[in-house]
């Protein structure tokens, strides 16, 4: 599990992760428990799915976000949903389709 990371002030607790098929599990069961365990917002907000070399400082691989983990947690209902690494107005649309009208195609 590379690039997950965890952040609580004391408004919100903030889940984000890369597009790695094992996150997908983690990331709903912590969705859940915070659920039942706080009363804090919940954020979900993937990025584009691509990694960053550090020694080139570049980005490579495909953009593209991962449906399967992205409506995974739209079915746990987050309170907000937003976009990270690399994620820009277009994503956004194609997020708030995928939300409003179910569209499962790419994003």
């Amino acid at each position: 599990m590379q690039n997950q990371s965890f952040n609580s002030s004391s408004d919100k607790i903030e889940l984000t992760s890369m597009s790695e098929e094992e996150i997908i599990r983690f990331i709903r069961k912590a969705i859940k428990k915070l659920r039942k365990y706080s009363n804090k917002k919940i954020l979900v907000y993937p990025n584009s799915g691509e990694n960053f070399n550090s020694k080139f400082k570049t980005w490579f691989g495909e953009k593209k976000i991962n449906n399967k983990e992205f409506s995974s947690w739209i079915d746990e209902s987050p309170d907000i949903v937003g976009g990270c690494c690399r994620i820009g107005k277009n994503e956004i649309k194609k997020m708030k389709s995928f939300i409003e009208n179910g569209v499962k195609k790419s994003i």
